[in-house]
């Protein structure tokens, strides 16, 4: 008898399963539109359960975007498009909702009464550069943004400096995980070009601090340029990604040579930070950091200047009587700097990142001064 119980049990778990089966393949090829996302990436679908997966989708003009609810416990959700693209959606549970974007761009959507199930769509055109063919870029050749390291320096782990140094001759910042450079040294008048290479593709939207341009959505492979006209300290980030930013520092066309001691002449300084090559005996090198970090502290003296970046540079000034000192806060990650004179000359001063404060000493002798919390950037004022 008990057999005939376990026989009779088992035959019909294998009916039962087999049914389950045959309508589940039924379901599938009754309705293409509710299939899953391929793995070939043709369906973009997004699910929404408690959050939207994935959070970035990106898609070509003309292509069809999916969303699936599958939340529970099993209510409806009204998605919502942040751009106007289409009206309220109400997706009922196991229930999809599609629409067909045609027009390049960056669009946000959102689900009402869930701040937290949100997520976006990036539409690329049918064809974009790829990072290998970026010199064809509004048809005008370019350099590739990746340096290309000469037979003197090749084998020497020099490839990120290079690089960077190729860009800050290009007046570039390239955005891949990070600035780079982080900080850009040019001349009033000239250009600067901001190139998005980060990886996952996905646009960028740049924020001048300074309110210089409106915020600007750069897409994978492309750029944006802009002229700096007047001289200063202009700081720059990624909207959505602080740590995506970067300084660009503006001087005049014209300031006193460092070999010159006189101050009626005025000659043009090389191009600022910039690595110079040096032939010797038929050989290429480059120019000692320790050198060019020589050069930019007597620059930073002949215009009485500080920088405080994770020590104060130059570390002793000397000024005459009636002469302005500025200190400028450049270090990182970005904090303010509490600005004090040993001798009381003025009250703490706070200089938050990329701003400057000023102070003009009108008798000799020798000050020094200090940031608050930190001893290592202090520094010594000589007023003869």
């Amino acid at each position: 008898m008990g057999y005939i119980r376990t026989i009779a049990l088992v035959s019909a778990l294998f009916i039962a399963g087999s049914v389950f089966l045959t309508f589940a393949a039924l379901a599938a090829n009754s309705d293409t539109d509710d299939t899953m996302m391929l793995a070939s990436g043709d369906k973009y679908e997004f699910l929404l359960i408690k959050i939207a997966t994935p959070e970035f989708i990106e898609i070509s003009v003309g292509d069809t975007v999916t969303w699936r609810n599958l939340q529970r416990p099993k209510f409806p959700v009204v998605l919502v498009s942040d751009d106007g693209l289409w009206n309220d959606e109400t997706i009922y549970y196991g229930k999809i909702f599609s629409y067909t974007f045609n027009k390049p761009g960056t669009y946000k959507f959102s689900v009402e009464n869930n701040p937290a199930m949100t997520g976006t769509i990036i539409v690329l055109e049918k064809k974009m550069l790829s990072v290998s063919d970026i010199s064809g870029y509004d048809g005008k050749k370019a350099p590739e943004p990746v340096a290309m390291m000469d037979d003197a320096s090749a084998g020497t782990g020099m490839m990120a400096p290079v690089r960077e140094q190729l860009m800050i001759h290009r007046k570039e910042f390239l955005i891949v995980r990070t600035v780079t450079p982080s900080v850009l040294e040019v001349y009033a008048g000239d250009t600067v070009t901001w190139r998005n290479l980060q990886r996952p593709k996905f646009p960028v939207v740049l924020v001048s601090d300074e309110d210089l341009w409106d915020d600007e959505t750069i897409y994978y492979g492309k750029i944006f340029s802009y002229t700096f006209d007047e001289p200063g300290t202009y700081t720059f980030s990624d909207k959505n990604n602080e740590r995506l930013s970067g300084t660009v520092i503006v001087i005049e066309k014209k300031v006193k040579s460092v070999s010159d001691t006189t101050e009626e002449d005025i000659t043009k300084v090389p191009e600022p930070v910039i690595m110079m090559t040096e032939t010797t005996a038929g050989e290429t090198r480059m120019k000692p950091v320790r050198e060019e970090t020589q050069q930019r502290t007597q620059e930073m003296s002949m215009t009485n200047e500080i920088l405080m970046v994770r020590v104060a540079t130059p570390e002793v000034i000397e000024i005459e009587a009636g002469d302005t000192v500025t200190w400028r806060n450049l270090q990182r990650p970005k904090f303010p700097v509490v600005l004090r004179s040993e001798d009381d000359l003025w009250d703490d001063q706070i200089i938050y990142y990329g701003k400057i404060f000023s102070y003009t000493f009108e008798e000799s002798g020798t000050y020094t001064y200090s940031a608050k919390d930190n001893t290592a950037m202090s520094g010594t004022v000589i007023v003869n």
